[in-house]
């Protein structure tokens, strides 16, 4: 295969990733897509390469970077739920019916002691 085909093929497999959350793959392809990326600059700067075949793997490039920007927004907002999530809630209080208060400590929460 030639080496524009080689990212293209590497671009639809990022894509394909990213589009069913299969984050725990891109790594693997991040490291094939640099080798890739760098077979190919050789090709362009040895001019070996027409530019106009570099066009469209910009346009595939670009639409994934859109995507990971996506993907990295999405467990930002993940992780800042569930750091909110644990500061509110190392513990829960509910009252019974005569106003007694009650605690009930999470996993891992602190223990109040009172003397």
């Amino acid at each position: 295969m030639k080496n524009d085909s080689d990212l293209r093929s590497i671009l639809a497999e990022e894509r394909s990733c990213l589009a069913h959350g299969r984050l725990d793959d891109l790594p693997r392809i991040a490291e094939r897509k640099t080798a890739a990326l760098q077979r190919l600059a050789e090709q362009a700067s040895e001019r070996r390469l027409p530019q106009e075949r570099l066009a469209p793997l910009l346009v595939e490039a670009r639409a994934n970077e859109r995507l990971l920007a996506a993907a990295l927004a999405g467990l930002r907002a993940a992780i800042g739920r569930f750091r909110a999530l644990q500061e509110v809630a190392p513990a829960l209080t509910a009252y019974t019916r005569d106003g007694r208060a009650v605690r009930h400590l999470s996993p891992g929460g602190l223990v109040e002691k009172k003397a």
